[in-house]
């Protein structure tokens, strides 16, 4: 699943997966899980952090880990 296809999720009023794992700079990758009242993913590591990813990154892939 790509990125933009989360946000379209979203944007439809749908509930996304809730844990997911994405490639932010290989070969390193982070763990990240939804939040419900924000409506935003935040960082597993750090749930004080929201994860913002820049337009150019709409079409990586990400790894569903728990839906």
């Amino acid at each position: 699943m790509k990125w933009i296809d989360i946000l379209n999720i979203i944007a439809e009023g749908k509930k996304p997966p809730h844990k997911i794992k994405y490639n932010l700079m290989l070969p390193n990758y982070q763990v990240l899980i939804y939040d419900e009242e924000e409506q935003e993913y935040r960082y597993e590591n750090d749930m004080n952090e929201f994860v913002d990813i820049p337009n150019h990154h709409l079409n990586d892939e990400v790894e569903i880990l728990k839906i």
